[in-house]
């Protein structure tokens, strides 16, 4: 097989390349991530297609195309389950189901704030139970 342009798609190739593993790396985010991906996808089939019509190797813009599938996916996947959860949290926030687990987490700690009071007679106990203690070996005798 003769090849007309060997460098055929070569740089489409590269892009989709280089964008789908920038959209790899920043997955996490989820629209960036299906955006990035579609663009990836788009310059990997772009570059597929010249090197096609001009018989040069796809290898690059294959692997291109196989990250930035796996990119749209990804994204695809963080999209559908945000959007899955919206509903969820708008009905939290709607009947106020946020300010009630803050509200008994302060009470709690309220609550416990109490039980942690002391009389002057344990702050005494404590002073004198301080002064009685052995400092360990080397340390200097209590006056």
């Amino acid at each position: 097989m003769e090849y007309n342009n060997p460098n055929a798609g070569k740089g489409l190739g590269i892009g989709g390349l280089v964008v789908g593993i920038i959209g790899l790396l920043i997955s996490c985010v989820p629209v960036v991530a299906l955006v990035m991906g579609v663009v990836a996808l788009g310059l990997s089939i772009g570059g597929l297609v010249a090197a096609n019509k001009n018989y040069a190797k796809k290898t690059l813009q294959t692997i291109a195309l196989v990250i930035s599938i796996f990119v749209c996916l990804i994204g695809l996947a963080w999209n559908v389950f945000i959007l899955k959860e919206i509903p969820n949290l708008l009905d939290d926030f709607n009947n106020n189901n946020f300010n009630y687990d803050i509200q008994d987490d302060f009470y709690e700690l309220d609550n416990n704030f109490d039980s942690l009071q002391m009389d002057t007679s344990d702050i005494e106990n404590l002073n004198k139970s301080s002064n009685d203690l052995d400092n360990g070996p080397g340390s200097s005798p209590p006056e």
